[in-house]
């Protein structure tokens, strides 16, 4: 597995979990570079997940014959490509993917194992309040990995969240009357009962499964 990034920062955390092998675009040439790794052939699978246009022509270059394009990401504007290298030169397999059904219970076990860096990933943590300064750091591109908006939860004391216990990892804030920021699906360390679910702006406590 191969990472392509031009920050410094995003690809130290590619290397810790689990690339083989990181490539400043920036500073190498990664076309040139993959395809002397894999004597002249190309990559299997390129999964293109920055959303800049530029990186859908990359891949399309990178990849072998019968080889396997996904898209994952958003685009800001249209990409424009060279649908011959997709059918008459490559015969490519071309694929979009975004959070399938399958990718949650597979995200949560991964995060409650630990072996993901998570307080890497995610680098800024907001209340959600503050929605206009998380999305001016994103849109810089540079200034941060992750940036995750901490809803509240309404309607339970204190006395009752204060039972439930949660990886380091998930930064909390101090109460405020009966609500309580948390962030991340986890599940509770102290009792491993309940996990807490996060879907847009609202969570809730569930039995665990």
């Amino acid at each position: 597995m191969i990472g392509l990034d031009i920050a410094p920062d995003r690809l130290s955390i590619a290397s810790e979990t689990g690339a083989d092998l990181v490539i400043n675009i920036a500073e190498t040439d990664a076309l040139t570079k993959i395809k002397d790794l894999t004597g002249g052939y190309g990559a299997d699978i390129y999964l293109e997940a920055s959303g800049h246009p530029s990186a859908v022509e990359q891949g399309l270059n990178m990849l072998r014959k019968l080889g396997t394009f996904v898209e994952y990401s958003v685009f800001g504007s249209g990409a424009t490509i060279d649908w011959t290298i997709i059918g008459n030169e490559k015969e490519l397999d071309v694929r979009g993917a975004h959070l399938g059904p399958h990718c949650w219970p597979a995200a949560i076990r991964m995060i409650e194992s630990g072996r993901l860096p998570m307080e890497k990933i995610c680098t800024h943590q907001l209340p959600l309040a503050d929605f206009k300064a998380g999305l001016d750091l994103v849109g810089h591109g540079t200034e941060s990995v992750k940036v995750t908006l901490i809803p509240l939860i309404v309607g339970s004391s204190p006395q009752e969240l204060a039972r439930h216990e949660y990886p380091t990892w998930v930064r909390r804030a101090q109460f405020v009357g009966n609500e309580r920021p948390l962030a991340f699906p986890s599940r509770c360390i102290r009792c491993n009962v309940c996990i807490v679910t996060v879907t847009n702006v609202h969570v809730r406590f569930r039995p665990r499964d």
